[in-house]
């Protein structure tokens, strides 16, 4: 067992020991906890207050020593960087396996480390009585954003501090790769960014693409339900002072006999508006760009209905002007079938962003395969 202290996160993360996958003998698997750095742990469930992630590091790093010299373009001269991937959840990935299957294989045979982070209201961090991924409030999305981000922002500096891992990428598909884009936004130094049909803003994800759909809009169109959700807006407001982007108002102040006189459309129309708003905390254009937004790739789906091109374009001009040098890819599909059968691979944006920075690692990079990663 492993325990340091993380400087970001303000409390310990522990490691337990380095083991080899029963699914694949190429990797090593080590299970990490750590209390979350969000402060108002009010706004979180019980089960979401422990921060849950899995480490996954090529066999090859215990043969190939850090800093060696070997072929350019190799996979060893790769692991010898000790590169590593903080993988963040898109919507719907609850536990480890399918980013572990689907991305940390690929990587680690390219010889790529990643951290695999469980998100709050997710798998092991779940709330009882929540269905799936269908969260029960409106205000816990930007809440499980927000956390989501604070984490790996401490993860990732937790990394760079442990001197064991060289240049750092954080990636994710959908939700995920907006999160990486965000945390990224506010890290001091460089790091790399993978964002896989991620969105600019969850806000036309549920206001205007397939997703608006699973949204109780008649429920949240009452007199009363807006009511509510302007005292929850406007108390959530407060207490994501200081943090959220810029002056953006989350909330529209009602007039009660207005409302009551509004016909059901206008009252639909109205609640689509306060979600609009609240959402626009996840708006990637309104915070700073990445330290380094050349190793910054944006993978974009030209007929993707869950994040919706027409709602999205502008915004992707935006970003690219921010950003500059980051890269802003379309390509043809839609959200699903570009998950499922992707033109290029999440690894190749991975190693894209990784190879793009000149970060390494000042320890030897040694892994003890008994007790964990030695400090």
């Amino acid at each position: 067992m492993w325990v340091r202290f993380c400087p970001a996160c303000g409390s310990q993360v522990t490691l337990g020991p380095a083991v080899p996958d029963v699914e694949n003998p190429e990797v090593l698997l080590q299970e990490g906890t750590f209390d979350t750095p969000f402060e108002d742990t009010s706004l979180l469930p019980l089960e979401s207050h422990v921060g849950r992630f899995q480490l996954v590091t090529p066999k090859l790093w215990t043969t190939v020593e850090a800093n060696s010299q070997h072929p350019a373009g190799s996979v060893a001269a790769t692991a010898a960087r000790r590169p590593i991937a903080v993988l963040l959840a898109g919507t719907g990935e609850h536990g480890y396996t399918r980013r572990r299957v689907f991305m940390s294989y690929a990587l680690a045979k390219a010889g790529v480390a990643s951290l695999i982070l469980e998100s709050p209201f997710y798998g092991m961090r779940r709330p009882p009585g929540q269905r799936a991924s269908k969260l029960r409030r409106v205000s816990d999305l930007p809440v499980l954003g927000r956390v989501t981000i604070e984490e790996a922002q401490g993860l990732v500096q937790w990394l760079r501090a442990s001197k064991l891992f060289g240049p750092i990428a954080l990636a994710g598909t959908s939700m995920g790769g907006l999160h990486a884009a965000i945390s990224a936004a506010f890290i001091p130094y460089p790091v790399g960014v993978a964002s896989y049909l991620g969105p600019t803003s969850a806000a036309p994800v549920f206001t205007e693409g397939v997703l608006a759909k699973a949204c109780e809009w008649k429920t949240l169109a009452s007199q009363a339900t807006h009511r509510r959700l302007e005292v929850c807006l406007r108390e959530f407001e407060k207490k994501m002072e200081g943090l959220s982007p810029g002056s953006i108002r989350l909330y529209d102040e009602l007039d009660p006999v207005a409302l009551a006189d509004a016909s059901p459309d206008a009252k639909l129309s109205l609640a689509k508006r306060q979600v609009d708003r609240f959402l626009q905390l996840t708006n990637l254009t309104n915070f700073p760009p990445a330290v380094q937004p050349d190793a910054a790739v944006f993978v974009v789906a030209e007929h993707d209905q869950y994040v919706p091109r027409r709602a999205m374009e502008a915004h992707w001009k935006t970003v690219q002007e921010r950003w500059e040098g980051c890269t802003v890819k379309w390509i043809p599909g839609g959200h699903v079938s570009a998950i499922l059968f992707p033109p290029e691979s999440f690894t190749e944006q991975v190693l894209r962003v990784l190879s793009r920075l000149d970060a390494a690692p000042e320890g030897d990079g040694t892994l003890d395969v008994a007790s964990g990663m030695s400090p």
